[in-house]
């Protein structure tokens, strides 16, 4: 009966160590589809901040590219009005020379 009863003992202990062993792989399993679950949701808001990254980038290129084009439109009717100064200009020397060759 001592044989039996170790026998027993031990076939006791292994299944205390089952339930446990088993109880811990269905928490870790739960915890596992908790992570994989915040992990899904890390990935997408990090989607959502990479688009919103690169959405700014490009409003901030199209503003610095509307600010250049805007500076070159001013530099260009700046460039225009002062030739159309120095074309007065020319023009109101050539009448004075046409007069001083006239008398």
């Amino acid at each position: 009966m001592t044989v039996m009863a170790s026998f027993l003992t031990l076939y006791n202990d292994i299944e205390d160590k089952l339930r446990k062993t088993s109880s811990q792989l269905v928490e870790l399993q739960v915890k596992i589809q908790k992570l994989q679950e915040e992990n899904e949701t890390l990935r997408r808001q990090a989607a959502v901040m990479e688009k919103m990254r690169i959405e700014s980038t490009e409003n901030i290129n199209t503003q610095h590219n509307t600010q250049i084009y805007n500076t070159n439109t001013k530099d260009n009717e700046t460039i225009y009005k002062i030739k159309e100064e120095i074309s007065e200009i020319v023009r109101e020397i050539d009448n004075c020379i046409g007069i001083l060759n006239a008398e």
